[in-house]
């Protein structure tokens, strides 16, 4: 099956994501040690790039309630050769906001592992690659926006890929992004995958896929997720 992205009101962006400041969020968290992978999930890269986020969040979420509004769905987005800082802090106490409120002052350190800027963040290929669809004709998303627990400034660059066209393919192929499990349009899809944890949920690392739609332009192969073509009116996605 074929499908022409542009017709169906989807655009396919291919970019480069470069924090701009010490990008943190709990990948993992074990003996007072918080670690952030250089990995960003789909759906808060969706969010981010969408520019949406909670007042008040629910007691739980619902990802396909909050992620229908959004004009962008991102695909999960891997940094390979990122450099990472240990960050030593002092644990307070929550009322007097001291660390000497228990018998005696004595430190208790836990640390964050954090995702660095590079120095090469003004080359332009430089960082997170990142692929988007926006829907409904809709430009590039933001050059700017924020993600992480602190509200870490990301710069992008995006370029938009030219008529995409979306084939099933019936061989195996490995998508030049990590994928996210659900985002899958059959459940036998996934030939071989190397999963990682990550909140809110597993993502395949590294996956090898096939009977699953992609794009392939220049070097790169993009895995069309089920959800992007349901909400362009394709039946057949799961």
């Amino acid at each position: 099956m074929t499908w022409k992205l542009n017709d169906l009101g989807v655009r396919l962006y291919a970019g480069w994501g470069m924090p701009h400041d010490y990008l943190w969020f709990s990948s993992t968290e074990s003996a007072q040690v918080s670690t952030t992978f250089a990995l960003l999930h789909g759906y808060a890269l969706t969010l981010s790039l969408s520019q949406r986020s909670w007042a008040c969040a629910p007691d739980a979420p619902d990802y396909e309630r909050d992620l229908a509004p959004c004009a962008y769905y991102a695909l999960p987005a891997a940094w390979t050769d990122a450099s990472r800082v240990r960050i030593t802090q002092n644990a307070l106490d929550d009322r007097t906001h001291r660390t000497d409120s228990g018998k005696g002052n004595t430190p208790s350190l836990s640390f964050r592992v954090c995702v660095a800027p590079a120095p090469r963040a003004l080359r332009p290929n430089a960082g997170f690659r990142v692929f988007t669809f926006a829907f409904g004709g809709e430009g590039p998303p933001p050059g700017v926006t924020r993600i992480g627990k602190k509200g870490c400034a990301m710069r992008w660059r995006w370029a938009e890929v030219a008529d995409p066209i979306a084939r099933v393919a019936t061989e195996p192929f490995r998508p030049s992004h990590p994928v996210n499990p659900l985002d899958l349009s059959r459940d036998d899809s996934a030939v071989s995958c190397q999963p990682v944890s990550l909140p809110p949920h597993m993502l395949y690392q590294l996956a090898e896929l096939r009977n699953e739609p992609v794009v392939r332009f220049d070097r790169d192969t993009v895995h069309v997720p089920a959800p992007v073509l349901r909400r362009a009116g394709v039946a057949s996605a799961r």
